[in-house]
């Protein structure tokens, strides 16, 4: 590939009318405490003491906000 083109990502964050949790409110902190044990086995144990939201995680991760970070938008 000698002159790779640029191509938009589109990324579609869904709340389901059912789920409780919206991810622009719901801190990953509040997903720990309702996983419980669950959790404890694929989610690290700092995520106890994450109180950003959803949101924060996904912007952060798919956004320019999160440069030098190793995230999506460095890929």
């Amino acid at each position: 590939m000698n002159n790779p083109q640029q191509k938009p990502w589109a990324i579609l964050l869904c709340k389901y009318r059912d789920d409780p949790d919206d991810p622009s409110v719901t801190r990953i902190a509040d997903l720990w405490k309702q996983w419980g044990a669950i959790a404890i086995t694929w989610v690290p144990a700092q995520s106890a003491n994450d109180f950003r939201t959803i949101l924060d995680v996904c912007k952060w991760f798919f956004t320019p906000t999160g440069a030098g970070t190793l995230n999506a938008v460095r890929y």
